[in-house]
């Protein structure tokens, strides 16, 4: 569609004797479905569109058209005939519904968000267990050290032990060798005596007879 220099306008009820009528194929984007319409060479093509909405039966202001890679703007050239627009017959047009465009955008959108989402979900799940692994391998880490520590503990005090019993030993050898010498008397294990408040009570009475 080349747009022509010509610069009169003709309203879509102002057809001269001598206009004619070519055909324009409009083409929905989304559909590939095709219609056939026929306009007078001089009749603008607002009013074209406004027959092709009607019978699709969507808004006018939905719809979006372009020609061979240029978008036909209602403001401008919607007002401008076929002829002035240098349209030839079996031109072909594009239309696009943007109500539908924009349902598939907010469908996109959604569809991203959850993914997004879910993503999200999943990083934020793994990023917990690796802290928990994290976590459990520090409490590992610290049982392994303490008890690595208390046997180095008890092995210190072991050696102390053996250490202290290394230089007592002869002071304590000296000590029983001494003892053993003594020449002690050793005195009999006292014996309990029994029933000892029995035979003072028996003596008691025989002293009253």
């Amino acid at each position: 569609c080349d747009y022509s220099t010509n610069r009169h306008r003709t309203t879509s009820t102002e057809m001269s004797p001598a206009s004619q009528h070519i055909q324009l194929i409009i083409v929905d984007e989304s559909t590939d479905e095709r219609q056939t319409l026929a306009i007078g060479s001089s009749t603008t093509l607002r009013t074209l569109f406004g027959e092709y909405a009607e019978k699709r039966g969507v808004s006018l202001r939905s719809l979006r058209f372009s020609c061979n890679g240029r978008t036909l703007f209602l403001s401008s050239a919607g007002n401008r005939s076929s002829d002035e627009l240098g349209m030839k017959d079996q031109d072909v047009i594009t239309a696009c519904d943007t109500t539908n465009l924009a349902q598939e955008t907010s469908s996109n959108g959604s569809a991203t968000k959850k993914k997004k989402a879910a993503v999200k979900q999943h990083v934020k799940k793994h990023n917990n267990s690796r802290k928990a692994r994290k976590g459990k391998g520090k409490k590992e880490q610290s049982k392994r050290e303490e008890a690595v520590k208390q046997e180095n503990h008890m092995a210190h005090h072991s050696m102390m032990l053996s250490k202290l019993h290394e230089e007592a030993g002869p002071r304590l050898k000296e000590i029983r060798m001494r003892l053993n010498a003594l020449d002690l008397k050793r005195q009999p294990p006292k014996r309990k005596r029994k029933n000892r408040a029995k035979k003072e009570a028996k003596g008691y009475a025989e002293c009253q007879t």
